[in-house]
């Protein structure tokens, strides 16, 4: 059992994808981490810089390899942070209980009502249990849940938050 968990850790830590999040110049800089670029062969990336300085947003993005392109958009464009959570497990739908797959997107959304998308969280989540037996007839994967749980949730949302607190708006929802 402990090589199940070891290797079950192991394989999340792996497959949990983020941003890496670093402040330089003043600058908030969020680029796609090494293991989106090894699994996607480095067919797609990005980067956005929140530069409080300019009051400006930059999205640069890279797609098929190398077509490029960048985005600038003021601060006063923007009406709020967005911030959305998807449990992505394919089991989900039908199974009672599970691990959750969770994915937390956050993005802008902007006064001229357009949604744009600055990042994915994605990770394993937390135990679920929606069916008729309790949470403790489960509990070797609870356990194993919380072994393999990453910290995307708190990720993403100090992420929303500072972007909301240099840009001077609140975090909301993209669905109405």
């Amino acid at each position: 059992m402990p090589i199940d968990w070891a290797i079950s850790a192991l394989w999340s830590r792996i497959f949990t994808f983020r941003p890496k999040i670093y402040r330089e110049h003043g600058q908030l800089i969020a680029r796609s981490d090494w293991r989106s670029q090894v699994f996607s062969f480095g067919f797609a990336g990005r980067q956005v810089v929140v530069d409080r300085v300019r009051e400006l947003i930059r999205i640069r993005k890279r797609t098929f390899w190398i077509a490029r392109s960048t985005r600038f958009i003021p601060f006063q464009s923007v009406e709020v942070v967005t911030y959305d959570y998807h449990d992505v497990d394919p089991s989900g739908g039908w199974s009672w209980s599970h691990q959750q797959d969770d994915l937390y997107l956050v993005g802008l959304k902007l006064k001229s009502g357009e949604h744009v998308l600055l990042f994915r969280f994605y990770g394993s989540g937390d135990f679920y249990n929606e069916g008729p037996f309790p949470d403790w007839f489960y509990w070797e994967d609870i356990l194993t849940a919380k072994i393999t749980m990453q910290n995307t949730e708190g990720e993403s949302r100090a992420y929303a938050g500072s972007i909301a607190a240099v840009v001077g708006v609140e975090v909301g929802s993209s669905e109405p």
